[in-house]
């Protein structure tokens, strides 16, 4: 099973589209999820499976936004900010990048959990990782 898969990606609007034309923005997610995990220091084979939640959003913000990029300018002969994919890029640009922040190596592994464990059983504070 892929990380990250078509039938992953919640926009109702990208929902309307077949499959083959999402699956280049589902690779182009997951590319570019294992570059920043890589940027992280964490080995493609480190990744845990299924990942996380965080990533998981992180690659179906960066899909959607990918998708509407490339499709500014489609519905109109001139593009303006009212252009539906110009509006639906800033947004998922902003969603996907926040979520980047969010991708700490121990997320990307899988051990987030593990270590909040020890925090809250140490500190006896409770750390929500995702």
């Amino acid at each position: 099973m892929a990380i990250f898969e078509v039938s992953d990606i919640t926009s109702a609007h990208l929902k309307r589209f077949p499959a083959e034309a999402l699956e280049p923005y589902v690779l182009e997610a997951i590319d570019e999820f294992k570059d920043l995990a890589n940027d992280r220091g964490v080995l493609e084979d480190e990744i845990a499976e299924p990942v996380s939640s965080t990533a998981k959003s992180f690659m179906n913000y960066f899909a959607t936004y990918r998708f509407a990029e490339d499709s500014i300018g489609v519905t109109n002969v001139e593009i303006t900010e009212d252009d539906v994919y110009v509006r639906m890029s800033e947004k998922f640009y902003g969603r996907a990048e926040k979520k980047r922040s969010e991708l700490s190596p121990e997320i990307i592994r899988g051990t987030a959990g593990a270590i909040t464990s020890a925090r809250a059983v140490f500190t006896g504070k409770l750390i929500r990782t995702s």
